[in-house]
């Protein structure tokens, strides 16, 4: 399981940047650099294990890398950006202590790795050929479902099976990659903003507790072991649809199972923050790119729940729990949510700020007057008064990444551009206005995996049942074959020296003879990935 774990942009921890050291100046030319992210080999696809088995496309991988020469040249940056592997889920090796915070020691965690690198020696082998050709090098940036590629037990594990040597191979221990040229930084992503897959003190992972060195647990992945792994077994496609957790909220809707009112409460910030991050807010930025409309973010505070509330979609089953439930449950999730917004170290004005965004387009999706009773409840009147909206702020998720991107250009002064994953979602590079003054392009290299959205899976599943009558969370259990056989990388080229970053789809099935590399945006929606 590599989704539900993802990207929770929401109110746990305060966000604090990485310290890494200045990016040095380089003194040879720029090399093309080629990102992925998010492949999750997993244990393997024996009899007991096959559910949780993420990466299924060996042939796709190996070919994929076998092509980019012909594209690139033989000096490419390969930089696989977290999440290589899925360390969260090992159905055959039991962790336990005492702490509720902390999952594998040290060397449990080496014995699962150990499974996962003998079910993918193929590709980690594939991985190390191409680092051995010509000039090229690939660097391993750990991520949150694979951060114990931390531990050098378990790198070393993994650096012997791909075969390459500390020449062409590297872990960047430091979390976060920068080219030679100084202009372009990489990371997995799990550490921006308030996301609850983040690691307290990353990139150190541990903690002692009993005299022994622990791997830290995340919330996200306490999440996966109590609500998710027992579900995918009977539904493995559940983590493959996009946007990210719409296959489990859409079998949560439909299936009645004990949640804990802090966890639901986190869960429903996950969806509001991500399902909605790719739509456009309507701010009415005048000529001067000063916003319109301004937010009252203590005010939108202490509408608590309410504002959460009104950034929902309107068909949102959660949507009508949380503001009418009388379950004590859901009564639980509303003090949990009010006390969240209330408090700024939990909840960052740029986030509430986002809720208002969010809640100003529902309203005017829906012709809401700004003087109705709906409008009042719901809390749209957080727009009234002083103003932290950011007129730059056409995506919810350009606030948080615009201050995170500008804590790096601290001592990567010569940053332009910047590429995460995490999100499984691809997007094309946009640019955001760093605190600098200067701009820097954003761009998400998406997931090498096979993905479909929910929309697409849903109007294929009516068009296979058209006389039958179930749940919707039985299109879960379609054919991983059945997936568009798409798979997304972010590729900077250089062009007299700029740097040209774009993001491109390669489309092979594992029965092909050859694939083909598209660039995202010309592609359309032949992956149905949008």
């Amino acid at each position: 399981m590599k989704r539900i774990g993802l990207v929770f942009f929401v109110f746990l921890v305060a966000a604090r940047a990485v310290a890494l050291q200045p990016c040095k100046t380089p003194t040879t030319g720029s090399r093309p650099i080629v990102v992925i992210s998010d492949l999750h080999f997993g244990p393997g696809m024996g009899t007991d294990v096959a559910a949780f088995e993420d990466f299924r496309w060996p042939r796709a991988l190996k070919a994929f890398l076998d092509a980019l020469p012909e594209k690139l040249g033989l000096n490419i940056d390969l930089v696989i950006a977290g999440d290589l592997f899925e360390f969260w889920q090992h159905p055959t090796v039991l962790c336990a202590n005492s702490s509720a915070n902390l999952g594998c020691s040290a060397d449990d965690i080496g014995k699962v790795a150990e499974a996962a690198i003998s079910a993918h020696t193929v590709e980690l082998q594939s991985i190390g050929r191409f680092a051995s050709h010509g000039g090229n090098h690939v660097y391993v940036i750990p991520g949150n479902h694979d951060a114990a590629l931390l531990l050098d037990n378990v790198w070393n594990k993994v650096a012997a099976a791909i075969g390459g040597t500390a020449s062409n191979v590297t872990r960047v221990s430091e979390g976060r990659w920068a080219s030679a040229d100084c202009r372009v930084a990489v990371e997995h992503g799990h550490q921006i903003g308030h996301d609850l897959n983040r690691f307290p003190d990353w990139p150190r992972i541990t903690a002692g507790n009993d005299g022994h060195e622990y791997v830290w647990k995340p919330w996200g992945e306490a999440f996966v072991a109590d609500q998710f792994n027992h579900v995918e077994k009977n539904y493995p496609l559940i983590d493959n649809v996009l946007p990210l957790t719409a296959g489990l909220k859409l079998y949560l809707d439909e299936h009645t199972i004990g949640r804990d009112a802090r966890d639901v409460a986190s869960f429903l910030s996950f969806n509001i923050f991500r399902t909605s991050w790719r739509q456009k807010v309507a701010l009415n930025v005048y000529s001067d790119s000063s916003p319109a409309s301004k937010w009252d973010v203590d005010k939108a505070r202490d509408l608590g729940y309410r504002l959460m509330a009104s950034a929902m979609p309107r068909n949102d089953p959660d949507r009508r729990k949380l503001l009418e439930s009388s379950d004590d449950t859901w009564k639980e999730v509303r003090h949990v949510i009010d006390e969240r917004l209330a408090d700024h170290g939990a909840t960052s004005d740029e986030e509430i700020a986002t809720l208002c965004d969010l809640a100003a387009d529902y309203a005017k999706e829906h012709s809401l007057r700004s003087n109705s009773a709906e409008v009042l409840a719901e809390g749209v009147q957080c727009q009234q008064g002083l103003a932290v909206a950011i007129a730059t702020a056409l995506i919810p998720e350009r606030r948080i990444l615009t201050s995170h991107v500008s804590n790096i250009q601290k001592t990567q002064p010569k940053l332009r551009y910047f590429i995460y994953g995490h999100t499984h979602q691809y997007v094309s590079p946009f640019p955001v206005l760093l605190e600098s003054g200067v701009s820097a392009m954003v761009l998400n290299d998406g997931a090498f995996q096979r993905l479909v959205s929910m929309d697409t899976l849903l109007a294929a599943y009516r068009r296979r049942h058209k006389n039958e009558v179930g749940e919707k969370s039985s299109a879960l259990k379609t054919s991983f074959d059945d997936l568009p056989p798409c798979y997304s990388a972010a590729i900077v080229e250089y062009n007299r020296g700029i740097a040209v970053p774009g993001v491109w789809v390669w489309v092979f099935g594992e029965s092909f003879r050859s694939g083909t590399l598209y660039k995202a945006d010309a592609l359309g929606n032949v992956c149905n990935l949008r």
